[in-house]
């Protein structure tokens, strides 16, 4: 991944196969198009960089986001090995973010990358009683049980 050369050495080089055949499966609750596992990928590795330097840092659990964080987990030595060799410690989910949070983490995430914050971390899993995702930027790439968003 090209976009990886702005990463840390040590995240650029986990090796997270495992977590993008889970998230590109037909059968998995997101099934998400290889394309936007990319862009999901290298925002979590950018959410393990993070963690080293706020050891405070918990991905929210309404983010898409998390369902990466939840699927590396399911190896656990990978994970405990790879959130150790990144952050120094273990990352974890939290609770959703408010906007005080949101605005911390625009912050840290536009100061230490040099870049806006991805669209990715204001996309939110979907709720059985709402739409399928809430998502600032663009819907092109998303799926969720073989539907697409509206336009």
């Amino acid at each position: 991944m090209a976009a990886e050369r702005s990463l840390s050495p040590a995240a650029a080089e986990l090796d997270l196969d495992s977590v993008r055949r889970r998230l590109i499966a037909s059968g998995s609750e997101l099934a998400l198009k290889p394309n936007t596992v990319n862009e999901a990928e290298l925002e979590y590795r950018r959410f393990l960089i993070l963690c080293g330097i706020e050891p405070e840092l918990a991905m929210p659990s309404d983010l898409i986001l998390a369902d990466i964080l939840k699927a590396h987990a399911r190896d656990r030595a990978m994970f405990e090995a790879d959130c150790l060799h990144v952050a120094r410690h273990m990352a974890r989910v939290g609770p959703p973010w408010g906007e005080v949070e949101l605005s911390r983490f625009r912050s840290l995430y536009e100061h230490t990358f040099d870049r806006p914050l991805h669209f990715l971390w204001t996309a939110y899993t979907p709720r059985p009683d709402g739409p399928p995702y809430a998502i600032c930027g663009s819907r092109d790439s998303w799926t969720h049980s073989s539907r697409r968003l509206p336009r």
